[in-house]
């Protein structure tokens, strides 16, 4: 029972974390990075509680909490690429733009 409750607990704090953090651009103490970081961690939480998503869900929920113009048209159009077969794939360049701008 208890270990229900854990899992339980842990697969609701990473879709908690996953619907509620919004990245703005990039500021002093939050950034593109520190975004992915909380996305990844929560993803890592999901497959430890055995609710791992799919690469394109993890992509769709990376997306929506972008809330700053440059990123969101850069991430649409990396997410359109045929090449793009997994979350980490589509992060990378993704990464490297938000920080270039």
């Amino acid at each position: 029972m208890e270990w229900d409750s854990y899992v339980d607990n842990l697969k609701s704090s990473a879709m908690n974390k996953i619907s509620t953090v919004v990245y703005n651009g990039e500021k002093k103490n939050f950034g593109i990075v520190k975004y992915y970081q909380i996305h990844s961690e929560a993803h890592n939480d999901l497959v430890a509680a055995n609710e791992p998503l799919s690469d394109g869900i993890k992509i769709t929920h990376f997306l929506q909490g972008i809330k700053e113009d440059t990123a969101m048209n850069f991430a649409i159009s990396s997410k359109s690429e045929a090449s793009i077969t997994s979350f980490e794939e589509f992060i990378i360049p993704f990464q490297l733009n938000c920080q270039l701008n």
